[in-house]
């Protein structure tokens, strides 16, 4: 009986904060990834959504093209959206796949309100590679940005990304924070707001 009262006790203190450990989220490293982690913990998929952008790049220029196993190229800044066929068609292209998963702990359909809310957000590139003449992903980017309506949830995840991370400044609403993450030789920015009754965490992958 002592042992059972003993769990019951503990139980209630492993609160949802601490069924995310900041090690945990750094090593995610796509929208795929991230899902099958949301659902393994227990969080309730909202919404989804995906968009999709074709641009075409201006003035490019191959640079050392006399080597073919150089594929670096320069093209200004400026890009133009073109047409899904247009850009099957042309050299100087690249596509932009946008998408964001919303995830819920305690979600409620009818009022719309969850304790911990949950929006995932991926923006991959793809572009033509001169040289190789084929299309491949070259760049992509990864947000997992959490509100908390639970203070003590917040705290606990803030308390742990903040041991390991440093300080660099603080914005109009964000005080921004980097940790560099050696495993993926990468710099990881977390973006922290608070407010009476809630808080977010935005972190950048």
């Amino acid at each position: 009986m002592k042992k059972l009262l003993l769990v019951l006790l503990i139980v209630p203190l492993l609160t949802f904060g601490q069924k995310f450990p900041f090690s945990d989220l750094v090593r995610l490293n796509n929208l795929k990834s991230t899902e099958s982690f949301m659902y393994k913990k227990g969080l309730r998929n909202i919404d989804t959504s995906k968009k999709v952008e074709y641009r075409e790049w201006t003035n490019c220029k191959l640079i050392n093209n006399d080597d073919p196993e150089i594929c670096d190229s320069y093209c200004d800044t400026l890009s133009f959206p073109i047409s899904k066929e247009k850009y099957n068609n042309i050299r100087n292209s690249y596509k932009e796949e946008f998408k964001w998963s919303e995830f819920g702990v305690n979600y409620n359909s009818s009022s719309e309100k969850d304790t911990t809310f949950v929006t995932v957000f991926s923006e991959t590139i793809f572009s033509y590679i001169q040289c190789k003449k084929k299309i491949v992903e070259f760049k992509g980017s990864l947000n997992i940005k959490f509100q908390f309506n639970d203070k003590s949830d917040f705290e606990l995840l803030k308390k742990d990304a903040l041991s390991k991370a440093e300080y660099v400044e603080t914005l109009s609403y964000f005080s921004k924070f980097r940790f560099y993450d050696k495993i993926s030789d990468r710099d990881i920015v977390i973006l922290i707001h608070e407010e009476d009754d809630f808080g977010v965490i935005d972190i950048q992958l």
